[in-house]
């Protein structure tokens, strides 16, 4: 096993367990369906609480949305991702005052997205064949090992309590992806009919991967990378590629990072 630096590597497995679902002691589908609020500012609360709405009747969640929303260009797609992390992670129901708690880190500490654009609804080649190297992506499973297409992913030792392993992307998969942006880039450019659409396909898909991580021990959006244009150096890539400091993106990365917009 190679030398690992201890703080790097129980960071980084920390990070890379972010969206791994922790054990219930009660089927999630039963806590959707018994957690009610037992008023508009304290009680327990399944996600049903925020997908019928409920949440409607408490002032300060109905002005988190507003800021949401507010913030991020009239798109409420950052506040649903957020509660619906929060929930799922919670499995057996959230106390709303916790609820406001994390969404009120959230809208202060996750960085400011760009405007979200949708692909091309006929896509072309070059966005049909990111399409399919995306539905080849890797999937958590239990303990948060990879199942389906396992072929494309990674898991290397881990030194960071209480977990004893931590699985990335492969090597070979993130140069598939970065090439399949490298397409649509020469095809399409890098504006909303190109990259900048195409880069929220991969998002969308790496964040079901590595994505948010909001509770108590801070917040964090894994999959942010995939939306920022184009970086200095490979030093400030926060994309996680595996355990050690030796462990970079692939080669192709730095072609694929050449191509792309400044500022954005």
């Amino acid at each position: 096993m190679p030398k690992v630096n201890p703080s790097t590597a129980s960071k980084r497995a920390n990070r890379s367990k972010a969206s791994t679902p922790r054990k219930s002691r009660q089927p999630a589908q039963q806590a959707q369906q018994t957690r009610e609020p037992s008023s508009s500012n304290v009680g327990d609360v399944g996600i049903s609480y925020y997908r019928k709405g409920t949440f409607a009747s408490n002032e300060a969640l109905v002005d988190l949305r507003r800021r949401f929303n507010e913030r991020n260009h009239g798109d409420q797609w950052l506040w649903d991702a957020c509660n619906e992390h929060i929930f799922v992670a919670a499995k057996e129901g959230v106390w709303v005052r916790d609820l406001e708690r994390w969404l009120n880190a959230a809208l202060t500490k996750l960085p400011r997205y760009p405007r979200r654009i949708s692909p091309p609804e006929t896509p072309s080649p070059s966005f049909q064949a990111l399409k399919d190297v995306l539905s080849k992506a890797p999937e958590r499973g239990w303990g948060g090992f990879p199942h389906n297409n396992e072929e494309n992913a990674r898991t290397d030792d881990s030194i960071g309590y209480p977990e004893d392993h931590a699985s990335f992307w492969s090597q070979e998969y993130f140069a598939k992806v970065y090439q399949a942006l490298m397409d649509i880039i020469i095809s399409h450019g890098t504006g909303p009919e190109g990259w900048g659409s195409a880069r929220w396909l991969v998002y969308d898909q790496y964040r079901k991967w590595e994505g948010f991580s909001i509770d108590d021990d801070g917040v964090y959006d894994g999959a942010f990378d995939w939306l920022r244009g184009r970086l200095p150096n490979e030093r400030k890539i926060s994309l996680n590629f595996g355990l050690d400091e030796k462990d970079k993106p692939p080669p192709i990365w730095a072609t694929y990072n050449a191509l792309l917009p400044t500022g954005v």
